[in-house]
Order: structure tokens, then C-alpha cells, then sequence
């Protein structure tokens, strides 16, 4: 194996470099992962806005008719009380 007649101290440098690379492959790897992760969660909590923005306007929407039809709206129900 040409390895064996280098210098010690190139031996030494050669595995650090190697060991480097891999750990620098796994770092890269976990850090892909991660990405993925917080992406899916964002899509996730878009997908939550976007049914709490549709749920608000619809009792936002019932509010003003109750408010337009004089009636008093009950808040522990989420109706229009004539």
C-alpha cells in the first residue's frame, strides 16, 4: 500500500481530511433534512391561515348582517339574536 512509506504527519493529514469530508457530507445531509422539515411545516401552517383567515371572515360576514338587521349578536353562541 503506498500509504505506508509517507510521513506520519501526512498520514495524520490524510485521515483528518477524510474524517473532515465526512463529517462536512453528514452535516450537509442533516442540514437537508432539517430544510425539508421546516418547509413541510410551513406548508402546514399556511394551510392552518388560510382556514382560520376563511373561518374569521365568515363570522366576520355574519356579524355585519346581524349588526345590518339591528340584532344583537351572542357571543357565547355565534349568533344573530333577533
Amino acid at each position: 500500500m503506498p500509504l505506508l512509506g509517507l510521513p506520519w504527519l501526512v498520514k495524520i493529514g490524510i485521515v483528518a481530511g477524510l474524517v473532515a469530508g465526512l463529517y462536512g457530507g453528514y452535516q450537509l445531509w442533516r442540514y437537508n433534512v432539517w430544510k425539508s422539515g421546516w418547509n413541510d411545516a410551513l406548508v402546514a401552517v399556511e394551510k392552518q391561515n388560510e382556514q382560520a383567515r376563511a373561518t374569521a371572515t365568515g363570522v366576520r360576514t355574519k356579524l355585519r348582517e346581524c349588526e345590518d338587521r339591528k340584532g344583537t349578536w351572542n357571543v357565547s353562541t355565534g349568533e344573530c339574536d333577533p
